[in-house]
């Protein structure tokens, strides 16, 4: 294999391999059907298309030994790695990799074509899958589970109950369920609480205003109003899933039930960052 070649033609193509190459990698979610990692990887994608001069100028900084580049090895392997561990690991059952598994996948791609010199010129958008994995790992401990877990599903299941019933639907509301008309329950875990779309929202808000030019205190009080209103969509997600369950059966309602908050979340987050954009920014 040339590497020389392979060099000259990364050198002269980088940034739109990298993007394809993110491209790829989000079609490889898609069909995998992994909902969250997917919107991982695709916000991923957005900060860095908004800081694209900047990309767009950056040259490749290999380590070579020899005329073999020892960063765009480590990046192939970086990126391999997830899709190994999938075929030799007995424990994966599914091949739906989470945010810990396309955080390997997105660094490794990075390295790959602007090497491990320039990898700190992404901190924005690997800080940001970064954080996603932390929160990821941090999912499975006590403080989820069984403290922040119980506050954000009482919340969505208050405001949830009080929704539906505005348009008559006789729901009530028990400690982490909802009793339909008929009887029956519809049971909430904490990844469907909204805490999963509210800590990514507040991360890809900080991410994102760390480019704006307001003051710091307009920042804060932006991500937190944002915030909120996530919470809020989450809510009439789950209003609208209970009132598909009651109006045409669980069946139907399992069918929107992956796709409807990933959607309404994409409708928010790009609503809210044009108004911030529109309004304060512009203005300010």
């Amino acid at each position: 294999m040339n590497f020389a070649k392979m060099k000259k033609y990364i050198d002269e193509n980088r940034y739109n391999l990298f993007i394809y190459s993110v491209l790829i990698v989000s079609m490889t979610y898609f069909i995998s059907y992994v909902g969250m990692t997917l919107i991982t990887v695709l916000l991923f994608l957005v900060i860095v298309v908004l800081d694209a001069k900047n990309y767009k100028k950056l040259n490749s900084k290999f380590y070579s030994v020899g005329n073999i580049p020892v960063d765009f090895i480590i990046g192939i392997i970086l990126v391999v790695l997830p899709f190994l561990n999938y075929v030799f690991n007995p424990l994966h059952t599914s091949p739906n990799f989470g945010n810990i598994d396309v955080t390997f996948v997105l660094v490794g791609l990075a390295i790959m074509f602007y090497g491990m010199r320039d990898l700190w010129e992404f901190y924005l958008p690997v800080g940001f899958i970064l954080a996603i994995a932390v929160f990821e790992f941090l999912m499975g401990t006590t403080l989820f589970i069984d403290i922040l877990g119980p506050t954000f599903i009482n919340f969505t299941i208050y405001f949830s109950t009080a929704l539906v019933n505005l348009f008559g639907y006789g729901v009530t509301a028990g400690p982490n369920y909802f009793i339909l008309p008929n009887g029956e329950r519809i049971y909430m875990l904490v990844w469907c609480s909204g805490i999963e779309s509210f800590t990514l929202f507040t991360l890809l808000m900080i991410v994102l205003l760390l480019r704006e030019r307001i003051k710091w205190w307009a920042k804060v009080a932006l991500i937190v109003v944002g915030a909120i209103g996530d919470l809020f969509v989450n809510v009439i997600r789950v209003t609208i899933l209970v009132a598909i369950a009651i109006d045409y059966g669980m069946s139907i309602m399992q069918l929107f039930h992956s796709n409807l908050g990933n959607i309404l979340f994409l409708i928010y987050v790009f609503l809210f960052y044009w108004m911030v954009i529109k309004v304060f920014v512009k203005k300010n």
